[in-house]
C-alpha cells in the first residue's frame, strides 16, 4: 500500500510539472478561440472577407484589431469599411467594387491600407469608390471606368520596375473626384488618366519624385488624355511637379498653384481664370502639336 502512494504521489507530482511546462495542454489554436477583427453593429467577425460576405446593403463594418485579406474582396452592395486606427495588409489581395457596388473606405487617425508593390491596394470597375479620412496607403488605386472619389487621406508607392509605374492613382474612363489628401509618386504619375473620362480636383497636394521609366524625367503630378471628349476641372491643389493635360474637350483652370510647369495640349478648349503658375512666365505653356 505504502508503495502505491508513493507511485501516484510521484505520478501526480510528474503531471503537475508537464502541465506547468505545457506538455499536457492542447495547441494553442485549439484551446483559444479564433481572434475576432470586426463588427457589424454588436456581432463580432475573424475575417474582414466574412463581414462584407454576411454584411447588408448600407451596413458600416469596423476593424477592432489589425488583420490581413487571405484572398480578394469584391463588393456588390453600398457598404462602409471603417478602419477604425487599425492596420489592413492586403498580402497581394486587393478589395474592389464591382459595377453594382458603392464602396467607401474611411478611417480615423493611425489607420493604414499597405498592399504589394504589384498590386492595387483598392480598386472600382464600373461601380462606386470613396476614400477618406485620415488613412495612410502604402500602395496605388485603380480605377475602370468606375466613379472615384478620394475626400483625404496620404497615397504613397515608390515603383521599383517599369511595370509598377502606371500610377499612384491610375483612372481609366469613369469620374474621377479629388477634394483632398496628399498624394505622393516615386518613378511614377501620382495622378494618372490616360484615357478619357472627366477629372475634378478640388484640393490636395501633388508630387512626382524620383525619375519616370519612360522619359526619365521627374515624373508628373497629373497627366490627362482625354482623347477628345474628357472634362478637366481644377478649382484648387498644389502641384509640385509638371502638369500635362493632352486632347481634353475642355480644360477649366480657376485656381491652385503649379510650382513647375502646366502644358495644355491639343485641347479644344483652355478656360485659365485663375490659379498660380510659377514657370514660363507666370502662365500655362498652351500648344498645338
Amino acid at each position: 500500500m505504502k508503495r502505491w502512494k508513493q507511485f501516484w504521489a510521484k505520478t501526480l507530482f510528474l503531471i503537475v510539472v508537464l502541465a506547468a511546462a505545457g506538455f499536457l495542454l492542447p495547441p494553442a489554436a485549439e484551446c483559444q478561440a479564433a481572434k475576432k477583427v470586426c463588427t457589424i453593429g454588436s456581432k463580432s467577425y475573424t475575417s474582414l472577407e466574412a463581414a462584407v460576405k454576411e454584411a447588408k446593403k448600407g451596413a458600416s463594418i469596423k476593424l477592432t484589431a489589425n488583420t490581413s485579406l487571405s484572398k480578394n474582396i469584391e463588393v456588390g452592395k453600398k457598404l462602409t469599411i471603417d478602419l477604425n486606427g487599425m492596420t489592413l495588409d492586403t498580402k497581394k489581395k486587393m478589395i474592389w467594387a464591382n459595377k453594382k457596388g458603392d464602396l467607401t473606405i474611411t478611417g480615423k487617425a493611425k489607420s493604414q491600407v499597405k498592399s504589394h508593390s504589384d498590386y492595387w491596394a483598392a480598386a472600382v470597375s464600373d461601380g462606386k469608390l470613396t476614400l477618406a479620412g485620415q488613412i495612410t496607403w502604402t500602395g496605388a488605386v485603380y480605377s475602370d471606368n468606375g466613379e472615384l472619389t478620394i475626400k483625404n487621406g496620404t497615397f504613397k508607392k515608390t515603383a521599383a520596375t517599369e511595370e509598377q509605374a502606371s500610377g499612384l492613382i491610375l483612372a481609366v474612363g469613369g469620374e474621377l473626384t479629388i477634394s483632398g489628401g496628399t498624394f505622393e509618386a516615386t518613378n511614377m504619375t501620382a495622378i494618372n488618366c490616360p484615357s478619357a473620362g472627366s477629372l475634378t480636383i478640388s484640393g490636395g497636394t501633388f508630387t512626382g519624385k524620383g525619375i519616370d521609366f519612360d522619359t526619365d524625367e521627374v515624373p508628373s503630378a497629373l497627366s490627362y488624355n482625354g482623347a477628345g471628349i474628357g472634362n478637366v476641372t481644377i478649382t484648387k491643389g498644389t502641384f509640385s511637379s509638371p502638369v500635362d493635360i493632352y486632347f481634353a474637350n475642355i480644360v477649366k483652370i480657376s485656381g491652385g498653384t503649379f510650382k513647375k510647369s502646366v502644358y495644355l495640349v491639343n485641347n479644344s478648349k483652355n478656360k485659365i481664370t485663375g490659379g498660380k503658375f510659377s514657370k514660363n512666365g507666370g502662365k500655362p505653356v498652351i500648344t498645338k502639336l
